[in-house]
C-alpha cells in the first residue's frame, strides 16, 4: 500500500509541477526502483528530507537530480553514514533541516527540536563541506528558495492586478 500511494503522491506532484518531499527509511530498494519511474517526469524534483540512508541511495537521488536535506542527526555521535553523505553531496544540491520537535543536535540532543538550533547543523555541515558557516548558509538558503519557490514570484506577478487589499 505505501508503494501504491508513494506513485500516486509522485504522479500528483508531476501534474501539478510541484516538488516532492520524500522521507525514506529502510527503503533504499523501493525508493531507488519507485523513483527510477518518476525522476525524469518530475521536473522540480525535490528533496530527500532527513537523510539517513546510505552513500549509495544518496549517490543515486543526487544524480537524478534530488536534494538532500540534512539535519541534527549530522551531529550524532554514530552517525557516519549521514556525515558520509553530507561530504558527498554537492552544495547545491543540499538543504538544511530541523525536523523539529524531533532530532535536536548535539549538544541539546533530549531536548524538543526548534529552529533556534540551526546554527548547530549548519556548524557541523560546515565543517565537513570544509567551508565558512555563512557561505553555506547563503547556498543553503538559495538552494530551499529555488526549490520551493522558484514559481512563487512568477504566479504573484501573473495573478496582480495592481489592487491589493
Amino acid at each position: 500500500m505505501q508503494r501504491s500511494v508513494f506513485e500516486q503522491q509522485l504522479q500528483i506532484a508531476v501534474e501539478l509541477d510541484l516538488p516532492v518531499v520524500i522521507h525514506t527509511r529502510e527503503a533504499d530498494a523501493d525508493t531507488r526502483d519507485i523513483l527510477r519511474n518518476y525522476s525524469a517526469a518530475l521536473a522540480r524534483k525535490g528533496v530527500i528530507h532527513s537523510f539517513t540512508s546510505t552513500l549509495a541511495l544518496a549517490e543515486f537521488c543526487l544524480a537524478e537530480g534530488f536534494m538532500l536535506g540534512f539535519n541534527g542527526i549530522t551531529t550524532f555521535k554514530g552517525a557516519d553514514n549521514v556525515r558520509q553523505a553530507v561530504a558527498a553531496t554537492p552544495l547545491d544540491q543540499l538543504v538544511l533541516e530541523t525536523d523539529a520537535p524531533y532530532l535536536t543536535p548535539v549538544p541539546f540532543r533530549g531536548r524538543p527540536n526548534a529552529p533556534y538550533y540551526l546554527p548547530f547543523i549548519a556548524r557541523t555541515v560546515a565543517l565537513i563541506k570544509e567551508l565558512e558557516v555563512e557561505e553555506l548558509l547563503r547556498q543553503t538558503y538559495s538552494n530551499s528558495q529555488n526549490l520551493f519557490f522558484a514559481n512563487v514570484s512568477n504566479t504573484l506577478s501573473s495573478n496582480t492586478t495592481g489592487n491589493l487589499h
